[in-house]
């Protein structure tokens, strides 16, 4: 499993990223989160990535509720993008937050780690964006600050349908 970096802001909600260097999955995560870890990340689907601090401010709310919501807009497609959520403290997961990610891949990571990784656009924080990345772990897209919901849907679906030729159970 390998995540790269790379990736540049576009025009476009979804920004698609550029080549980058491989970095192993293993390296960023340093430890899981009580028992909502689901061990070993699914090859299958594209992830959608959030980034955020245990405390979960109204940044990081909005940023799960669009997760969940893109995901479930997907209709047919919602079993192919799973979610993720890298927190990146020790500060405990509120249990109103946990109600809420639900099926969602939820991992501690170095914030400086996930920074040599994903970048966030000029003048943002890493945690203001969510981030998309493939089956193969190659970082997709990285949706703006506050992006509009159908835009980004618009974007997950041409990615979608685009990627279902080569997105071959088995394979």
């Amino acid at each position: 499993m390998v995540l790269i970096e790379g990736g540049r802001e576009g025009d476009g909600p979804g920004c698609v990223g550029g080549a980058g260097r491989e970095v192993g999955w293993a390296a960023a995560v340093d430890r899981d989160v009580d028992h909502f870890v689901d061990r070993g990340l699914d090859d299958d689907g594209e992830r959608c990535v959030a980034v955020a601090g245990g405390a979960c401010d109204a940044v990081c709310e909005r940023n799960l509720y669009l997760q969940r919501q893109l995901r479930e807009t997907l209709g047919k497609d919602r079993d192919r993008m799973d979610k993720v959520w890298f927190v990146t403290d020790d500060a405990a997961i509120r249990p109103e937050v946990q109600k809420g990610i639900e099926g969602a891949q939820v991992l501690r990571v170095s914030r400086e780690d996930l920074a040599r990784r994903l970048a966030p656009a000029e003048g943002a924080a890493l945690e203001q964006h969510l981030y998309l990345v493939d089956p193969l772990g190659h970082w997709m897209m990285r949706f703006p600050a506050g992006a509009d919901p159908d835009k980004m849907k618009r974007d997950l679906s041409r990615l979608l349908r685009a990627s279902a030729s080569w997105d071959q159970a088995g394979h």
